[in-house]
């Protein structure tokens, strides 16, 4: 059996529904439909692209280490989680000897790093830790990332942020990961009898997210380590203020 793969990029979603609902997102990979971001959205992901050798050098300019993987030698890494399911993420580099990462997101908006951390990244940074010490742990390698270094770099400005590992909030990431890939399984069964997505009616298609959130609701509730939605963003909140700190800081 094909495992789902949930790609770190994407665990906001999947998690939290932080920029696509849930119910939407799984509707999505249901049917294999490419997400389609607007002119907008494109820009700055090319923006992003195309300056991140500049936040590596600045990552480099203050740590005084080249990480490794970056660039155009990063490494995709993927690990099973379940029978159906695995996670998979493709971290900007490493550092200090395998045990640290480097994450390197860019500022188009007014060419100034974002004023603070932006609580948004968390559940990628985290979910970065989680699949390769979870990689680290099946290949047997004596190593463990313990923090990660978010660069926020801007044409202006560029802000780097240390980020501890923080177990409750990426035991919590987990176990939501898991509720969507189990919930994601389950849909596909129920609805393997129905047309592929392009011949689907309106009224198919209500009821395709009827049984997904149906079927998430369901999930959600018979799994009680995950707590209420306040309960997820109390631990989320405690890990930002705990986890996180400026450490360096230039602008031009």
């Amino acid at each position: 059996m094909t495992r789902i793969n949930l790609r770190s990029s994407s665990f906001g979603d999947y998690c939290f529904g932080m920029y696509t609902k849930k119910d939407n997102k799984m509707f999505s990979d249901l049917y294999g439909i490419q997400e389609e971001f607007s002119w907008f959205q494109n820009s700055l992901m090319e923006y992003g692209t195309k300056h991140e050798r500049h936040g590596i050098a600045e990552f480099v300019n203050w740590f005084k280490e080249m990480p490794k993987n970056v660039l155009g030698e990063q490494v995709n890494l993927v690990v099973p989680v379940t029978d159906t399911m695995s996670i998979s993420s493709t971290p900007d580099g490493f550092c200090m000897e395998g045990n640290g990462l480097v994450e390197v997101k860019c500022t188009k908006i007014k060419k100034q790093a974002k004023p603070e951390f932006d609580a948004r990244w968390l559940p990628q940074i985290y979910g970065q830790m989680l699949v390769v010490n979870q990689y680290y742990a099946l290949k047997k390698i004596p190593k463990k990332i313990e923090k990660t270094f978010l660069v926020n770099w801007a044409e202006k400005s560029t802000k780097i942020y240390k980020v501890e590992r923080n177990k409750q909030a990426i035991d919590l990431i987990l176990s939501l990961l898991k509720i969507y890939g189990h919930t994601l399984g389950q849909v596909k069964e129920c609805v393997k009898d129905l047309p592929a997505y392009i011949d689907l009616d309106d009224n198919q298609k209500r009821g395709v997210l009827k049984i997904i959130n149906e079927k998430l609701n369901g999930n959600f509730l018979a799994v009680v380590n995950c707590g209420t939605e306040i309960k997820q963003h109390e631990i989320m909140e405690k890990a930002l203020k705990k986890s996180v700190m400026l450490v360096y800081e230039s602008s031009v």
